[in-house]
């Protein structure tokens, strides 16, 4: 019943006698690009849960940038296994790269988008996150009630030249370090 945030908080104070060296959200289902997104992500937040306790902390998303629904229904169908092998293998050369270059140490939480399609060779930007909005969350469902039903509509608000949503349109690899304090 617990939240991302509530596992990231039960892993670090009560797994062990000592925090662990990093925490590690995702992959999740679904970009988290985009102030929008970002902002609102389990995943993303049970990394800054993780900054909060005093971990470094990374979060990775996959996504699409066609049929959102279809692709949904393949990775978690009997199919996806190859999928989340192959995405693993690219985060785990991730989390190598920003560890010995200096990403880490340099951010508070790190976020990374992987393309459905990624590999080791997917190329791979250094990103800011996007200023975005999205369209509706909710719906009417006719007895004055609300139901989510999100619109699928990512907002633009500003230059995209740079950014997270950028790369993933182009079918690169985000890497975003996230400075949450001053």
């Amino acid at each position: 019943s617990g939240l991302p945030a509530d596992g990231a908080q039960i892993g670090v104070r009560h797994l062990d006698s000592a925090p662990p060296a990093l925490v590690v959200s995702g992959i999740n289902v679904g970009h988290n690009h985009g102030a929008a997104y970002l902002w609102s992500s389990g995943t993303v937040g049970a990394a800054i849960e993780g900054w909060a306790l005093g971990v470094p902390s990374v979060a990775f998303s996959t996504g699409t940038t066609t049929n959102w629904e279809a692709w949904r229904a393949a990775v978690h169908g009997p199919e996806g296994g190859e999928t989340w092998e192959r995405l693993s293998a690219v985060a785990c050369d991730i989390l190598d790269e920003i560890l010995a270059d200096g990403t880490l140490a340099g951010a508070d939480v790190v976020n990374v988008n992987l393309p459905e399609g990624s590999d080791l060779d997917t190329e791979r930007r250094r990103t800011t996150v996007a200023p975005t909005g999205y369209g509706s969350v909710f719906a009417p469902n006719g007895d004055g009630r609300f139901a989510h039903a999100y619109d699928g509509i990512l907002i633009p608000r500003g230059g995209m030249e740079g950014t997270d949503v950028e790369a993933a349109h182009a079918g690169a690899i985000s890497i975003t370090a996230l400075r949450l304090s001053g």
